[in-house]
C-alpha cells in the first residue's frame, strides 16, 4: 500500500497530484509563498474483495490548508557588518566594518541545533570575506581608521587568526579559486587611479599583482573557468582577468555605479548597480561574449547579489539613496521580477547577502548589526501525512514545517 497526495488553489478541488511519498514526510516545492493551498490524500491498496485482488485508490481525505510565508530571523552581529560567507557545514560568516575602527571582528552564526553567534577578532576594518576547500576564512582588511589596511586574515574553521598576509591598500573584494594550492583573488581599492588585483595562496604565499590604471574596485568572483571578475564602481565597468597569464583580457559595461557580482552556471554575470541617485533600479546581466549588458529592473538601488540552485538572481534593494523600507528581489534567469521581500528596517542600508545549501536566504543589515535569514524562499512546506485505514479518510492531515 501507498499514498498519493493531491493539492489545488481552489476550495473542494479539482485537484492536481503532487507525489507519493516513499517517507512519512516530505518537502512540497514549486509553491507560491502567499497563496493558500488545500491537500488531500488518498490510499493506494490492494484489495481483498475484488475477485481477482486489484489495486484499488481510496476516495480524498479531509482538506488541510497550507499558506507558505517567508519566514524572517534577525541575529545581532558587530558593528556595521559588510561581507557575508556560507561553509560547507551552513555555518554563516560576517566581517563587521565597524566604521575601519578597532577592533576589528568577523561573526560565525552556527545554525545546527541551537542558533548561536560567536565573535572572533581580526585586524581592522574587515569588509570583504571568502571560505577556502578547507573551511578556513579569509578577511580583507580595508581600512585602519583613515588609513588604508593592507592585510588578509586567515581564521579557522574553530575560530583561530592564525594567519595574515599584506595584499594592497584598501583590500575588499574576495574570492578563493580551484587551483592546487587555491589561489586567494583581491582586490584592492584605492579610489584613487593604480588599484590592483593581489593573488596570494592559502598557504599564504605571493603569486603576483595584476595592475590597473582605474579606480575603486568593489565586488569579485570567479567563473568557472577561473577566470576572475573584477568590478570598478566608478568607472562602471568589469574587468575579466585570465588566471593563467594574470593580465587583463577584457573589459566590459556595466550599468551606472556597479557594486556586487555573482555568475551563474552558464556564466553569466549579474551586477548589481547602486546607481548615484533614488531612481537607480537597475541588475545588469553580461552575456558571453561579454560586449555590451543587459538591464533588468530591480528595487532602489541595488548592491549585492547571489544566484540559488534553482539559477534565480537574489539581489540587495538597498534604498540607500532614497526613504523606505529596503528589501530583496529575486529574479528569474531571464531577468523577470518572482518576488520581492521586505527585509531590515528604513535605516539598515542591507548589503552582503549568500543563500545557504538548504536555499534560505542571508542577507546583512549594514547599518543596524542584525543579519536576517530568510527561511522557506526558495522550498515549500514540509507535510507529514498521518496512516490511515484504506477506506477511511484521514483527518489528522496536517501541514507542518517551512512556511
Amino acid at each position: 500500500m501507498w499514498y498519493n497526495v493531491y493539492t489545488s488553489t481552489t476550495y473542494g478541488g479539482p485537484y492536481t497530484y503532487v507525489v507519493s511519498p516513499a517517507a512519512t514526510s516530505f518537502t512540497v516545492t514549486g509553491l507560491t509563498n502567499g497563496v493558500q493551498y488545500y491537500f488531500v490524500v488518498t490510499a493506494v491498496y490492494n484489495d481483498p474483495l475484488i475477485s481477482p485482488p486489484s489495486l484499488v485508490e481510496s476516495v480524498y481525505s479531509n482538506q488541510a490548508t497550507a499558506t507558505p510565508q517567508v519566514i524572517l530571523l534577525p541575529y545581532t552581529v558587530g558593528s556595521n557588518p559588510m561581507g557575508i560567507a556560507i561553509d560547507a557545514s551552513d555555518n554563516v560568516w560576517v566581517a563587521n566594518f565597524n566604521n575601519g575602527s578597532s577592533p576589528g571582528t568577523i561573526s560565525k552564526i552556527t545554525t545546527s541545533g541551537t542558533p548561536n553567534t560567536t565573535t572572533i577578532t581580526v585586524d581592522t576594518g574587515p569588509a570583504g570575506i571568502a571560505i577556502d576547500h578547507n573551511g578556513n576564512v579569509w578577511v580583507t582588511n580595508n581600512r585602519n581608521g583613515l588609513n588604508p589596511g593592507t592585510t588578509i586574515d586567515k581564521v579557522t574553521p574553530a575560530g583561530a587568526l592564525v594567519m595574515t598576509v599584506t595584499v594592497g591598500n584598501y583590500p575588499r573584494g574576495i574570492a578563493i579559486d580551484g587551483s592546487t594550492p587555491e589561489n586567494i583573488w583581491v582586490g584592492n581599492s584605492t579610489n584613487a587611479s593604480g588599484d590592483s588585483v593581489s593573488v596570494v595562496t592559502t598557504a599564504g604565499t605571493f603569486v603576483t599583482t595584476v595592475p590597473f590604471t582605474s579606480d575603486y574596485l568593489k565586488g569579485m568572483a570567479l567563473s568557472a573557468t577561473g577566470a576572475a571578475w573584477v568590478v570598478d564602481t566608478l568607472n562602471s565597468r568589469v574587468y575579466t582577468i585570465d588566471p593563467s597569464t594574470y593580465t587583463i583580457i577584457n573589459t566590459s559595461p556595466a550599468g551606472i555605479e556597479p557594486v556586487g557580482i555573482a555568475i551563474d552556471n552558464l556564466n553569466n554575470i549579474w551586477i548589481g548597480d547602486e546607481g548615484s541617485g533614488a531612481n537607480q533600479k537597475i541588475v545588469s546581466e553580461l552575456k558571453p561574449p561579454y560586449t555590451s549588458a543587459l538591464s533588468y529592473a530591480a528595487g532602489p538601488n541595488p548592491l549585492g547579489v547571489a544566484i540559488d540552485a534553482n539559477g534565480n538572481i537574489w539581489v540587495v534593494d538597498s534604498y540607500i539613496f532614497t526613504s523606505g523600507t529596503p528589501s530583496v528581489t529575486e529574479l528569474n534567469s531571464a531577468g523577470q521580477i518572482i518576488t520581492t521581500i521586505t527585509v531590515g528596517s528604513a535605516v539598515s542600508v542591507p548589503d552582503g547577502i549568500a543563500i545557504d545549501s538548504q536555499g534560505n536566504v542571508w542577507v546583512v543589515n549594514s547599518n543596524t548589526g542584525i543579519v536576517d535569514e530568510l527561511v522557506g524562499v526558495t522550498q515549500g512546506p514540509q507535510f507529514f501525512p498521518c496512516q490511515y485505514s484504506p477506506l477511511n479518510t484521514c483527518p489528522q492531515f496536517q501541514g507542518g514545517g517551512n512556511w
